[in-house]
């Protein structure tokens, strides 16, 4: 698990780290984990089970609100090519089910 003060840093966690951790425990399978106008802050574990998709995104109260799904298929994914200048471009991608089309 990475805590969200060392995932934004992409280096390895610190054992020493005193940041606020909200963590996010996903198996390696099929799993997806979204957070949507939600502010997430002080300890905090989520842990998205596989072939699930977890959506948190704010309650009435402001508190985190989460939302878990069964996973049939990946819904979104990153399309990256590299620019003119050597830089990596990203772009999400949603991807509908055929019962969404």
């Amino acid at each position: 698990m990475l805590c969200s003060h060392c995932l934004n840093s992409l280096l390895p966690p610190e054992p020493d780290c005193l940041a606020p951790h909200t963590s996010l425990t996903t198996t390696p399978a099929a799993a997806e984990f979204e957070a949507r106008d939600v502010t997430l802050s002080g300890h905090l574990t989520f842990e998205v089970p596989d072939g699930h998709r977890m959506l948190v995104t704010a309650g009435p109260d402001g508190e985190p609100h989460v939302q878990l799904q069964p996973l049939s298929h990946p819904t979104w994914q990153w399309q990256y090519r590299m620019g003119s200048e050597g830089e990596v471009q990203l772009e999400l991608l949603e991807i509908e089910s055929a019962a969404d089309a």
